[in-house]
């Protein structure tokens, strides 16, 4: 009994066949992995913005680095620093509860093609 294989195997063009499917096979593994990843990230950049955050009781502007601090700024103090410098203090104790405070963060944003 014969197959359909076996019998397509005794055609000539059998070696022609299996190698423009292999062809066709390694083509599309290369193009596949070539382009995929370029669909499929989408680039990103960190960009610095600010709000505004109530104090609430017991806050102090070290509770607020450790709250809302990334990884941007080296320490605590420069982040606290630049608290104070946005909202204009000149002592790290005068934040009362009930005031806001503008703070600044970093969130990921997509870059513009």
């Amino acid at each position: 009994m014969n197959t359909g294989i076996a019998v397509f195997k005794g055609c000539k063009n059998y070696k022609s066949l299996v190698t423009i499917v292999s062809i066709f096979v390694i083509m599309v593994a290369i193009l596949s992995t070539a382009v995929v990843p370029a669909f499929a990230v989408t680039p990103h950049e960190r960009v610095k913005l600010y709000k505004s955050v109530e104090i609430a009781a017991g806050d102090s502007l070290w509770s607020i680095a450790g709250d809302y601090g990334c990884p941007e700024y080296s320490d605590s103090s420069r982040f606290i620093r630049e608290v104070m410098e946005i909202n204009h203090l000149t002592d790290a104790d005068s934040i009362h509860e009930g005031a806001y405070l503008v703070i600044p963060y970093y969130a990921d944003v997509d870059k513009e093609a």
